[in-house]
């Protein structure tokens, strides 16, 4: 026979898992060794219970779901085994009850448009890490930001009201499977009072370009605000902070364009940057670009109706495009060409300020790539104090100036108050796409009277070739065209000190061959009792690549585009000391294309130069000045021959 002895019946000592709050705690049974199974578990005499909502059965196990009672705390409790041989053991054991999963209430930081954002939301209790999602059923966080499984919200908030709060609820969840959910609130706060706005058009026939996406970056690459133009072609990107950003568009059909340093003022009012752009279709081949800035006084203060002018200096005879100022003093000048008549890239550009009783400036030295656009060539004019004048006439009074034209012909220098309309539009000549005058002669450029070039018909074709089809630009009767010389009085220039020539003008030539070997000529020429010299020419010296523009009118403001009044002030330092007259000539040169409205002269000053020549800042190129006495277009300047005035 053989008797077996049982080993001692001993309850296992062990580590237990942690319960959690309302999580179900299954899986856990209490180990004993020796003895004869099964065995039958209970709680020893005078032990504390288990925690609460947990059971220890018969079998060893512990089952059920924790209560929140024992929340944050550790249980111990001695268990007594009994194997079926009768033997007995007690054991301690500790089961640590999580704490109740909270997600912690918070106040979270503003949002401001196109600025990162970063926020940390938090929880206590359960078991790290936690995991958060939205909750079922709550809106998104703000437009831009993103709630991340680890409780961060991240992001750039793009789009956004502000002014408004948005509410969401997020949902945490502990690694022991407790969750919790709670409501929060981003409000949206301007990033600042910046904003740049603008239109977008096409750059041949300006009209408005809609759904062009504008992405504005920062210096890192960082996407800070996107917009889209709307039916108007206009755009608008507000609340943004100081800084320099990056600004890229992007339209179906046209080619891109790029503003890579924009400056956002950390003050009003110079915290407006506008920015408006004319894309030229993909397949235009032309090379161009733009300029924008913003013109105020001494004291920062904008300054609208500023005239601000764009010249290439030889290459486009000075001043080729101009506009004026917004009544937050900005202004921009899309769609720049920029290579001359002959087809050569312009060096650089000058862009030049001015406005009534303040120092004109120059900005210098600028470079513009193909699709670039420079913004932010600002201006800060000075109060002129005034300088002596010795001459001047807004021919108010009457006409004190002689005219002349071609023996027998009509002479087409008229004093006019304006509000002529030109009979040869919209037949045989087109406006500006943004110019509103339709087609009338404008008022004064200031009080009621100025001088024209033109007929009482609103152009200066004169009489009309009787077959003269339409869009043709206009057709004159007489072949060889029309010319004209208007003389001042006699000025006396002091021999010491500087003195300038400044007056007002406002043109509508053609623009099929508008520059200095072309037509429609507009010359500033100087009698001094001798000879006659050429002391600038208006006309540009730049040829857009268009075909089909007979009936399209080159202006003051540049091709195909509305006329801006424009100052001219002309350097007479050469001329101290002497008695002149001032010749404005006009000449046609044929008969083709002379149905647009013409010259107009306006507000002639000879006055002194405080500063020096210097002060005329050379908007218009003199380098070709010569004299003009019997010279044609064998000599180089195409004109015709004639003599010094005043001719008869």
């Amino acid at each position: 026979y053989t008797i077996t002895v049982e080993g001692a019946l001993t309850a296992t000592a062990g580590s237990l898992p942690n319960a959690s709050p309302g999580v179900v705690y299954a899986g856990v049974v209490l180990p004993a060794a020796g003895g004869t199974a099964p065995y039958g578990w209970t709680l020893a005499s005078g032990s504390g219970p288990v925690p609460d909502g947990l059971t220890l059965n018969t079998d060893g196990s512990i089952t059920g779901t924790p209560s929140t009672a024992n929340a944050g705390s550790a249980v111990t409790f001695t268990a007594q085994v009994t194997s079926a041989d009768g033997q007995t053991d007690s054991e301690s054991y500790t089961i640590s009850v999580e704490g109740v999963l909270t997600a912690t209430a918070a106040s979270l930081s503003n949002a401001s448009p196109g600025l990162p954002y970063s926020e940390q939301l938090a929880a206590t209790g359960g078991s790290a890490p936690y995991g958060w999602t939205l909750a079922s059923g709550s809106g998104p966080v703000p437009d831009g930001l993103t709630l991340n499984p680890d409780g961060s919200i991240t992001g750039r908030p793009t789009d956004l009201e502000v002014g408004s709060g948005v509410t969401f609820t997020a949902q945490v969840t502990s690694t022991d499977g407790q969750t919790d959910t709670e409501s929060y609130t981003i409000s949206v706060v301007p990033a600042g009072s910046g904003e740049v706005y603008g239109t977008v058009t096409d750059l041949l026939t300006l009209d408005p370009v809609e759904g062009a996406e504008l992405e504005l970056r920062s210096l890192d690459g960082e996407t800070v605000r996107e917009a889209s133009t709307a039916s108007d072609g206009t755009y608008s990107i507000e609340y943004l902070a100081p800084g320099t950003y990056e600004l890229d568009i992007v339209a179906g059909g046209y080619a891109d364009a790029t503003v890579d340093a924009l400056g956002v003022d950390a003050v009003a009012p110079g915290n407006v940057v506008r920015i408006d752009f004319s894309l030229p279709p993909s397949t235009f081949v032309e090379p161009v670009g733009g300029l924008a800035g913003r013109v105020t006084d001494d004291s920062g203060s904008p300054l609208e109706g500023a005239w601000v002018g764009v010249s290439g200096g030889e290459q486009t005879n000075g001043v080729f495009r101009s506009t004026t100022t917004n009544a937050d003093g900005t202004y921009t000048l899309p769609g720049l060409t920029l290579v001359d008549s002959e087809g050569v890239s312009i060096a650089s550009f000058s862009v030049i300020a001015e406005a009534d009783e303040f120092v004109s400036e120059t900005i210098s030295g600028i470079t513009i790539a193909n699709g670039k656009t420079i913004a932010n060539v600002d201006f800060q004019l000075d109060p002129d104090a005034g300088s002596p004048v010795i001459f001047q006439d807004g021919f108010e009074e009457g006409l004190a100036w002689d005219v002349f034209g071609p023996e027998g012909a009509e002479v087409l220098w008229n004093r006019t108050q304006g509000g002529i309309p030109n009979q040869a539009y919209p037949t045989y000549v087109a406006v500006a796409p943004d110019d509103d005058s339709g087609g009338v002669l404008p008022n004064a450029p200031s009080g009621d009277w100025f001088l024209w070039f033109g007929t009482a018909q609103g152009n200066y074709m004169g009489a009309q070739a009787e077959s003269d089809p339409a869009n043709s630009g206009g057709t004159s009767a007489n072949a060889d065209g029309h010319w004209g010389e208007l003389v001042s009085p006699q000025i006396s220039v002091p021999a010491t000190g500087s003195y300038v020539l400044d007056f007002r003008t406002w043109f509508e030539i053609e623009s099929v061959n508008p520059n200095q070997e072309g037509f429609d000529l507009m010359t500033v020429e100087v009698w001094d009792g001798e000879e006659l010299r050429e002391l600038a020419r208006l006309n540009p010296f730049v040829d857009p690549e268009l075909e089909n523009r007979a009936a399209i009118p080159f202006t003051s403001g540049g091709f195909n585009r509305r006329p801006i009044v424009s100052p001219v002030p002309l350097d007479l330092s050469s001329y101290a000391g002497t008695t002149i007259q001032i010749v404005y000539y006009f000449w046609t040169a044929d008969n083709l294309y002379n149905g647009f409205r013409g010259w107009v002269i306006d507000d002639v000053v000879v006055r002194e130069s405080v500063a020096g020549p210097s002060s005329a800042p050379g908007a218009w190129d003199v380098s070709r000045a010569g004299t003009l006495t019997g010279q044609s277009c064998e000599t180089g300047i195409c004109r015709i021959p004639r003599e010094a005035p005043p001719r008869r």
